[in-house]
């Protein structure tokens, strides 16, 4: 009896119309998740070429004391920044697998594919859940005077 009322709450119907709002969540989510790869790209090229400017900063002004803290503290600014870039990169391509696999899913009613797409949704929320929490503290951190 138990049995029954377990597959009864999680077994879903999708009509055409729930079906048709997944397809273009999964279009606009494919889209995200592009945009997210090929920005981090760029933030990536970004943040090497701001980290051979350091390099060569650094070396050009070592006599001057002011000058070397703020360029070393702009070089543990760019190495705190890689693990962000890194996250959002993975975060692109979770979104983006998300979508492929939902959509698979969907078209040829396979539900094995379906919930692959969700299990990449459910990591992409994770990984930016913790991106999010990351960047508040560290928001937080730059408030205090040192």
């Amino acid at each position: 009896m138990e049995q029954q009322s377990q597959d009864t709450l999680f077994e879903l119907q999708v009509d055409y119309e729930a079906g048709a709002h997944l397809k273009e969540g999964v279009k606009w989510a494919q889209f995200i998740g592009i945009m997210l790869i090929v920005l981090t790209a760029i933030a990536a090229f970004v943040l090497l070429i701001a980290f051979i400017a350091l390099a060569g900063v650094s070396t050009f002004s070592q006599g001057i004391r002011e000058s070397a803290f703020s360029t070393n503290a702009s070089f543990i600014s760019i190495m705190l920044l890689i693990p962000m870039v890194i996250g959002m990169f993975i975060g692109g391509i979770w979104l983006f697998r998300f979508a492929t696999r939902c959509r698979q899913g969907i078209n040829n009613q396979d539900q094995q594919s379906f919930n692959a797409g969700l299990m990449a949704l459910r990591n992409y929320f994770i990984l930016y859940g913790i991106l999010s929490i990351l960047g508040t503290v560290g928001s937080l951190l730059q408030l205090i005077p040192f």
